[in-house]
């Protein structure tokens, strides 16, 4: 195993950078997450805030890097890139022809790139941070939704509680104010559209809520992984059912489902489940 890795973002989208540093930390791997911007949500703890300077000092200790999110600063060590959002959803060519030149292997959060002809594939779903406590508090199954940019599927969700209560604001807060407003709700529908789905997703998990959505390669994933306790609904008419069937459970089924979700998360993307699965990556013990 390489001794040290240093994960580098000029801006690290939901704090994943720090979040995979932290994973690779619990299964005994030294790792460092370094970035050029802060974070405009307010995460608690973030990357390390970096010059090019600094860079330069870390680069020369490390054994590996893992350029995060799409974003390549020059080096000369062993490179791993990871691809998680929109730049490579919309210029998977151009990154590819870039990024196939030069790095080792290619890590994707989306099960919807792993065809898409980057170098040496690896699907690695992010970690939840699990200090992030469940809140259970039966609320009378209420819905939320508090979509964080466009590409949520928002007017496909509200038209599909046409007549049904949901609390919904596109506000954007800092973190903390986010998850305690995801508290005060029994069930948190994150998106339903084309993109899969995100780290609100598992925050919400994290935070003992039921989830609904997005999931195209949920069959992949029980494969690879294990059982998904996300309710998925890929379209408009897929959501108002599942709706439909949890208006239908008791409070004690809204529950049984909530401690489901929460344990699905404490199961299979705490820090050490992921860490473990970004350890063998690197390592070339495993394709995923």
């Amino acid at each position: 195993m390489p001794e040290e890795i240093l994960l580098v973002a000029d801006n690290d989208w939901a704090n994943l950078g720090y979040l995979l540093a932290k994973s690779l930390q619990s299964v005994g791997v030294e790792a460092k997450a370094i970035t050029f911007h802060r974070h405009s949500f307010g995460y608690a703890e973030q990357a390390e805030l970096c010059t090019d300077d600094l860079y330069a000092e870390y680069v020369a200790k490390a054994d590996v890097v893992i350029a995060m999110h799409s974003v390549y600063k020059p080096c000369n060590k062993k490179v791993f890139v990871f691809h998680g959002g929109s730049a490579y959803r919309a210029n998977f060519v151009r990154l590819n022809e870039f990024f196939n030149r030069i790095v080792a292997g290619t890590i994707l959060q989306h099960w919807e790139f792993l065809d898409k002809g980057a170098k040496n594939p690896y699907w690695l779903l992010p970690p939840a941070d699990l200090s992030i406590q469940p809140d259970y508090t039966y609320h009378g199954k209420a819905f939320a939704h508090y979509p964080r940019g466009t590409q949520k599927g928002t007017e496909t969700i509200l038209r599909a509680f046409d007549g049904i209560p949901i609390t919904y604001s596109d506000k954007s807060v800092p973190h903390q104010e986010n998850l305690n407003r995801m508290s005060q709700c029994d069930i948190y529908v994150e998106m339903v559209c084309q993109p899969e789905w995100g780290m609100t997703a598992l925050e919400a998990a994290a935070l003992g809520k039921i989830v609904i959505t997005t999931f195209h390669g949920l069959e992949d994933y029980r494969k690879r992984f294990g059982e998904c306790e996300l309710v998925v609904a890929n379209t408009g008419d897929e959501l108002k059912e599942k709706v439909k069937e949890i208006l239908s459970w008791t409070e004690k089924e809204i529950l049984g489902k909530k401690k489901a979700t929460r344990k699905w998360v404490e199961t299979l993307h705490s820090f050490e489940a992921v860490g473990r699965r970004l350890k063998a990556i690197i390592n070339g013990e495993t394709r995923l």
